[in-house]
């Protein structure tokens, strides 16, 4: 009896499902597949498979002249930095933002970046600290200490880095 009811429900769901289908409404989108919108027909496969799979997605998407590459991830990292510049932007020029709040934070650290002609006047001496640790290496035992102040005050892989 349970076998019954339940070829039962499946026969039913399916039959819903089927007639559901049919009943799409005027808004619903059709979708285009991104990969076979970018086949170019005039290509023969079999002679340049590349080329006819991508080539109307090349037509429609030049190289700019400025960049050395063109593509969807290009595209995501250009959108990427633009939305967090905007973010900068708006949180430096946020006189109001609440002091110690991120946004008073990234506004801080984006002007301390931008601001070029404190940077020139000041110059090295941010570094002295770091430069005269360097010029008081005397021995084996320095190299060690310094290296690892190095690497725990500014992330500097002095004696070698993985890439």
């Amino acid at each position: 009896m349970k076998k019954i009811i339940l070829q039962s429900l499946v026969i039913a769901s399916t039959f819903i499902a089927c007639t559901n289908s049919e009943k799409k409404s005027a808004n619903t989108s059709v979708f285009i597949d991104p990969i076979s919108a970018h086949i170019d027909s005039s290509i023969a496969p079999g002679s340049n498979f590349y080329l006819f799979a991508n080539n109307t997605w090349f037509k429609q998407h030049p190289i700019p002249s400025s960049e050395k590459s063109n593509g969807i991830f290009r595209t995501i990292e250009d959108t990427i930095n633009e939305s967090v510049r905007k973010i900068c932007l708006s949180s430096m020029a946020d006189k109001q933002a609440k002091k110690g709040s991120n946004k008073q934070k990234i506004g801080d650290y984006y002007f301390s970046g931008m601001d070029t002609l404190s940077i020139e006047k000041i110059g090295i001496k941010p570094l002295n600290g770091a430069l005269s640790k360097i010029d008081e290496i005397k021995n084996i035992s320095d190299v060690l200490k310094t290296v690892t102040y190095l690497n725990n005050s500014f992330a500097v892989s002095s004696l070698f880095g993985f890439n």
